[in-house]
């Protein structure tokens, strides 16, 4: 996959030799290798010991409609994917097929490149598919933590592994705001299709971005017990 080869080529010698398989793409190269998996699995940690009781996993996608999205997702710049990063693996995605491990990828550089045992160096994502990766990421993380059925401490620290905008510079932009509506309910993501169950109470603070999506503003509550939830608001409640 590392040998330049013009497509036209590929698609004459695919012709000429229909039963070889044919790897050209890195993405393609992926799609083929896992087939018609039944699930992807994404887990903390890295690769090299899934079996780690400290590599929990995350959250699971088993509708095939939506595992076909994201496998169509995973679009790679070649030409500036030329060396491995010394970045440790945030993620590993896991493709399955039945009760069967077909084969894993990590998630590095926040969300922005991919590393497989397959290709000839770390993965640099285009940035539409980087985006949709972090959005899909973090709002099945969002959702597990609003539905209480997560690691909520664990989601939240993913979260902010994929936020590019997180570090010192956006704890400064962090504002304090407190809820003015009755009640201001939690969304999964800026929609009004994804409003959640969970909400706060008038006179409640949080921790809000400065920055705004449409009508919404994400924001960070954290209660009594320390646990920490996140979500977008409508910026109309606070």
């Amino acid at each position: 996959m590392s040998t330049q080869v013009q497509y036209k080529s590929v698609s004459i010698f695919r012709k000429q030799n229909p039963h070889t398989r044919v790897f050209y793409q890195w993405d393609e190269a992926l799609r083929q290798s896992v087939g018609n998996i039944t699930q992807i699995r994404v887990r903390n940690g890295d690769e090299t010991c899934p079996t780690n009781p400290s590599n929990k996993i995350l959250f699971e996608i088993l509708d095939a409609e939506k595992i076909s999205e994201v496998l169509s997702s995973i679009q790679i710049n070649e030409k500036i994917s030329k060396s491995n990063s010394l970045c440790s693996s945030e993620l590993s995605i896991e493709f399955i097929r039945g009760e069967k491990l077909i084969t894993m990828i990590n998630v590095l550089q926040s969300g922005n490149s991919l590393r497989w045992k397959n290709w000839p160096a770390d993965a640099i994502l285009t940035q539409n598919s980087a985006r949709y990766l972090k959005n899909l990421i973090k709002n099945k993380l969002l959702a597990s933590s609003l539905n209480s059925d997560g690691d909520s401490k664990t989601s939240a620290k993913v979260i902010k592994e994929l936020n590019p905008l997180n570090g010192k510079s956006e704890e400064k932009k962090l504002q304090e705001r407190e809820v003015r509506a009755d009640k201001s309910y939690f969304y999964m993501s800026p929609l009004d299709s994804a409003k959640s169950n969970a909400y706060l109470l008038a006179g409640q603070y949080l921790q809000c971005s400065a920055a705004k999506i449409d009508k919404y503003i994400h924001c960070l509550f954290t209660n009594e017990k320390g646990k920490t939830t996140q979500g977008y608001l409508l910026e109309s409640s606070l």
